[in-house]
């Protein structure tokens, strides 16, 4: 059961990934050029802390804030807030229009809708969605079977209906139909 529940930590932390590579995909054919135009960034807590940047797509005039730094690259934002140029530092991307009211709200949860070209150049990443699917798989049936949920082997309802009356019953049931039984305690004065 612990090793299920390590698998599905690891399901866990790759949960994310694997929904924004799967919107990605899905979406491909719309993302359009376009230039994220940087308005502010900020860094909480030092070098380990949370970062944030904001800016708003040039096409649409959208405002867009994240804290996937990746888009412009942390050593290129970091510079620039250093040289006190980040407002206004334009950054090539590749950018899904709205559409409809469920892509936007998968965004809002992994955010794919604003990629660097080169994110979106690398391609739907098969193995990893792949190797996550596996390991969301061996998690239920690691707990299952460490919970004392057996696997159920194929077959097994065809051949408890064929089993012997009172095998894999209730304790005190006989599996006979009232007539059966009173026939039996008939037979047994």
């Amino acid at each position: 059961m612990a090793a299920g529940l390590l698998l599905a930590v690891v399901v866990a932390l790759m949960l994310p990934m694997s929904v924004r590579e799967t919107s990605t995909l899905l979406n491909r054919g719309d993302f359009v050029l376009d230039e994220l135009e940087l308005e502010h960034y900020q860094e909480e807590g030092g070098e380990a802390g949370r970062t944030f940047m904001e800016g708003r797509l040039l096409s649409t005039g959208e405002s867009y804030v994240t804290d996937r730094t990746s888009i412009v690259g942390l050593d290129l934002i970091r510079q620039l807030k250093r040289e006190n140029r980040v407002q206004g530092f334009r950054v090539p991307v590749r950018y899904l229009p709205k559409q409809g009211r469920f892509w936007p709200a998968v965004d809002r949860i992994v955010q794919f809708r604003v990629l660097s070209r080169e994110e979106f150049d690398l391609g739907f990443p098969v193995a990893l969605v792949a190797a996550n699917l596996v390991f969301v798989v061996l998690s239920v049936m690691l707990i299952r079977r460490g919970a004392g949920f057996p696997a159920r082997p194929a077959g097994e309802s065809a051949a408890r209906s064929q089993s012997a009356p009172g095998q894999g019953m209730e304790p005190g049931a006989s599996g006979l139909s009232r007539g059966a039984r009173k026939k039996k305690r008939e037979g047994a004065k």
